[in-house]
């Protein structure tokens, strides 16, 4: 595994994280208990997680068509 694919993999994983913790969130149901700015955020936060994600993904796509 090369060092730039090695660093689109954690692209995509360390995205993953503030998604499941989104997630987590409001499967808890804590949603109910807390204000819509702190909804808006927890929203926020998946949104920012899946663009690192997919900004992951892309590298890594990007590097497989250059690798040919």
């Amino acid at each position: 595994m090369t060092k730039e694919k090695s660093w689109n993999l954690l692209l995509i994983f360390s995205g993953l994280l503030p998604i499941w913790n989104g997630m987590q969130y409001f499967i808890e149901g804590q949603a109910n208990q807390n204000s819509s700015l702190r909804n808006s955020a927890v929203v926020g936060q998946i949104l920012f997680g899946l663009a690192v994600s997919c900004y992951g993904i892309w590298r890594n796509k990007n590097l497989s068509k250059q690798n040919g």
